[in-house]
C-alpha cells in the first residue's frame, strides 16, 4: 500500500526508470543478436539470429546469465552518457546532435554507441558476417566476456571509448542549421552507417588521445 504523495512519486519515478532500462536492454539485445548491429534502428525480426539465441538459452534457460552481462554493460553505458552530459552542461556546451542522444526515448542510439564501444574495447567487430551459428555463438561469448573484463578491470577505458563512439557517429553527420533536418539526418545517417568504418574512426580517436 502506498501512503503519502512522496511514496507515490517515488514509485512513478522507479517505473519510469525501469521502462527506460527495458528499452535500452531490448535495443542492446536486438543489436547483439542481429546479422548487423544497425538492425537496432529497424528492429527487423527476420534479421535476428534465432539459432544463436537458442544456443545461449540452452545452458541458461532463464537467460539470467546473459541478461546479467547485458545489464552490466548497459549500466556502464548509462554512466558514460550521464558523465558526458554533465561535462557538457558544466562547460555550457550545446551540440544539437548530442542533445538528441540524451533524450530518454532514444534507446536505439544509446545501444548503438554501446555496441561500438564494446566492439572497440573487445577488438571484435560485430558487423563481420559469420555463416556458422556455432562460430557466431563463440564470437558473441568472447565479445561479452572481453567487454565485462574491461568493465571490471579498467572501467574508465570503456567510458572513454563510449565517448569516442559518440564522436565518431557525430562526425559523419553533415552540418545543418535547421533542427528538423538535423533530426532526419541523425536517424538516416547513423542507421545506415558502416559499423567497421566507425570502429576505425574510434581507433583513430584513441590513438590521438594517447599521443
Amino acid at each position: 500500500k502506498i501512503v503519502g504523495k512522496e511514496s507515490a512519486f517515488k514509485l512513478l519515478d522507479e517505473i519510469y526508470k525501469n521502462e527506460i532500462l527495458y528499452g535500452d536492454l531490448r535495443a542492446l539485445f536486438v543489436g547483439l543478436f542481429s546479422r548487423s548491429p544497425n538492425n537496432i534502428f529497424d528492429t527487423n525480426y527476420l534479421d535476428l539470429l534465432q539459432e544463436v539465441v537458442k544456443m545461449f538459452y540452452e545452458n541458461d534457460p532463464e537467460g539470467e546469465e546473459l541478461m546479467n552481462k547485458l545489464f552490466q554493460i548497459q549500466s556502464a553505458s548509462n554512466t558514460s552518457m550521464k558523465r558526458i552530459q554533465e561535462r557538457m552542461d558544466n562547460k555550457g556546451i550545446v551540440i544539437e546532435a548530442y542533445q538528441r542522444f540524451f533524450k530518454e526515448n532514444k534507446s536505439a542510439y544509446r545501444a548503438f554507441f554501446t555496441l561500438l564501444a564494446a566492439s572497440a574495447v573487445s577488438k571484435i567487430d560485430l558487423s563481420q558476417k559469420i555463416i556458422s551459428s556455432d562460430k557466431r555463438f563463440d564470437t558473441l561469448n568472447q565479445f561479452l566476456d572481453r567487454t565485462i573484463s574491461v568493465l571490471e578491470n579498467d572501467r574508465q577505458k570503456f567510458e572513454l571509448y563510449y565517448r569516442f563512439a559518440m564522436q565518431a557517429c557525430s562526425s559523419i553527420i553533415p552540418p545543418q542549421k535547421d533542427k528538423d533536418q538535423i533530426k532526419q539526418l541523425l536517424w538516416q545517417t547513423i542507421r545506415r552507417a558502416n559499423f567497421s568504418a566507425l570502429l576505425e574512426r574510434i581507433d583513430i580517436e584513441a590513438l590521438n588521445h594517447d599521443l
